[in-house]
């Protein structure tokens, strides 16, 4: 029986060292199917099979445990058993199989040879878990799924991408809610990304224009580091679907923007050549050739107070109680808000062209077209002359009437001591004529040079800094009493003027929305939100800056940031955008 058993499993291991498969792509198991002869016959019965695996056709060492399978039936020769060594022994070196056999319950197994070399079938179990070392050749692009991603492109996920421990500075990165990403501003003009900060390097006005199709959520800033500020424009856009267009809007908790009120016309049309304001803004004056108006409700009603054939230029005390007036060798004081007048007497029969009051009216300063400046300590009772003969254009004095700063054809002067001193400031400023105002303490002085820039400067007029006004033939300029609202107007023969106003102390202007017209003069509030200014043969007209809590909805609305301001929006669906917070004034349009 011993011997029969060997004849017939050399039989069994050749036939079914061919016919090795894979039982499943995801275990290490296989089957081994075969066929057996007995005495020449197809066997039947049970069988005890044993399986070595070997590294060598003879001798060499057994790798990992053998396996017996007991009880294998064999049908009309016909066998099939599973054998699972695990995936240690097939590391990609070669492999022998060694069989026994008995029969089921005999005595000791029968050793087989040769042994069976194990072909490339069991080796797909290592699919699973190979060694990156143990591959060779390439892979192209074309043979990977759609599914897998390449690096040299950019990739559109469509589903959740979950990740963690991301390593670097994010740079590039856009559109991503609840992140931000800053980059330099130092061009004049340019398309936001949602969930950006802009840093403005620009030292010309920058214009940032919002996303067009933003997301609820999503967060644009903006901040000033150059010299003259920003706007933010409106876009005619679509809304957050991406399809139906809305009229973009920026809105303010609490209504903190800034805004002037529609200019509204008051009073006669008269050839006006000065208009002036109370610190409250509610008691104005107002001269032509020849006669006096005095308000006493901001503008809204004028009373006719003189009627004389002079032309005047007026100055104001603080409370709008005193009131002095000079013209054609005329020199005139009001101590009851223009009721009545006193004629002083001039000092010299020509022609004043400015003259500049103290806050109580007490301290007076005068010029004329041509000649010497003059002062009076005592409301224009009595006048000494000062400095050298220029041909002057405008005036102005400090609250306490101690600095004084004097414009025309010639350099700026400026005096520290009530006018006993003049200093010739030539800083930058060489064009003539100029128009001059002063802040309350003397130390923030406005140039608007006829025919270039604006001029400001914070140290009584030592230093100078050209603003971005624009070259224009400027006419008047007027300053709140901390020098930081402005108010200037343009006159031209061939080209009417405009007004212009600025929210930090002139580092940027905006134009005013009314029609353009030949402005002769313009006056603020101490405070700088309330606004007059009077056309050459039109009427006077004023304006009021106030709280507004919106910008115009559509692509005609703007916000504007001056130099060192910033803000931070928010979008919430249906075209609005929300402040965050701002550092600041904002101006709202």
């Amino acid at each position: 029986m011993k011997n029969r058993i060997r004849s017939v499993c050399i039989l069994l291991a050749l036939l079914g060292t061919g016919n090795l498969q894979t039982a499943s792509a995801q275990t290490t198991a296989f089957t081994y199917q075969g066929q057996l002869y007995d005495g020449g016959m197809p066997a039947n019965g049970l069988y005890d099979l044993q399986f070595v695996i070997y590294d060598a056709a003879a001798d060499g060492n057994q790798i990992g445990n053998g396996l017996t399978n007991f009880t294998v039936n064999v049908n009309n020769g016909l066998f099939t058993t599973l054998l699972d060594f695990g995936s240690t022994p097939f590391d990609g070196s070669a492999r022998w199989l060694e069989i026994s056999v008995r029969t089921n319950g005999g005595e000791g197994f029968n050793l087989l040879t040769p042994r069976q070399p194990i072909t490339a079938t069991p080796y797909a179990i290592r699919a699973s878990s190979v060694s990156a070392t143990n591959i060779s050749g390439g892979i192209l692009d074309t043979q990977l799924s759609t599914n897998v991603v390449l690096l040299n492109v950019s990739p559109t996920f469509t589903g959740t991408v979950t990740a963690t421990n991301f390593n670097g500075n994010g740079a590039g990165l856009t559109n991503v809610p609840g992140t931000l990403i800053w980059q330099l501003f130092s061009s004049t003009n340019l398309s936001a990304v949602s969930n950006t900060g802009y840093l403005i390097t620009n030292d010309t006005q920058s214009t940032l224009t919002l996303p067009a199709s933003p997301k609820p959520g999503d967060v644009i800033r903006i901040s000033d580091a150059g010299l003259n500020g920003w706007r933010i424009a409106q876009n005619g856009g679509l809304s957050g679907g991406g399809q139906t267009p809305v009229n973009q809007v920026i809105k303010s908790s609490g209504g903190s923007f800034l805004s002037y009120t529609v200019w509204t016309n008051h009073a006669n049309s008269a050839p006006w050549t000065s208009v002036v304001s109370s610190a409250d803004g509610t008691k104005l004056a107002a001269a032509n050739s020849g006669q006096i108006y005095t308000s006493t409700d901001s503008g809204s009603t004028w009373i006719l107070r003189t009627n004389t054939a002079a032309g005047y230029y007026l100055a104001s005390s603080s409370d709008g109680t005193k009131l002095v007036a000079v013209g054609s060798g005329w020199i005139f004081t009001s101590a009851d808000s223009g009721a009545t007048w006193t004629q002083q007497s001039p000092p010299i029969s020509g022609s004043w062209r400015a003259v500049a009051s103290s806050a109580d009216g007490s301290k007076l300063v005068v010029a004329p077209s041509s000649g010497q400046i003059y002062t009076s300590p005592d409301s224009g009772v009595s006048w000494i002359a000062r400095g050298n003969s220029s041909s002057w254009a405008s005036i102005a004095s400090s609250a306490d009437g101690t600095r004084l700063i004097a414009g025309g054809s010639g350099p700026i002067y400026t005096s520290t001591n009530s006018g006993v001193n003049w200093t010739v400031r030539t800083n930058l400023i060489t064009q003539a004529p100029v128009l001059v105002a002063s802040s309350a303490d003397g130390l923030k002085l406005v140039a608007a040079v006829q025919g270039a820039v604006i001029y400001t400067s914070t140290d009584a007029g030592l230093t100078w800094a050209a603003q971005n006004s624009g070259s224009r033939v400027w006419n008047a300029v007027a300053s709140s009493s901390d020098g930081s609202r402005l108010i200037a107007s343009t006159m031209s023969s061939s080209s009417p003027g405009a007004i212009y106003t600025s929210l930090d102390s002139g580092i940027t202007w905006t134009v005013q929305n009314i029609s353009s017209k030949s402005w002769a003069a313009v006056t603020t509030s101490a405070d700088g939100s309330r606004l007059a200014a009077a056309v050459t043969g039109g009427q006077i007209y004023t304006s009021q800056l106030f709280n507004r809590a919106s910008t115009t909805p559509g692509v005609t609305g703007y916000l504007l940031g001056g130099q060192n301001t910033a803000i931070e929006l928010q979008y919430t669906g249906n075209g609005q955008f929300i402040s965050l917070g701002h550092e600041g004034s904002i101006q709202a349009y």
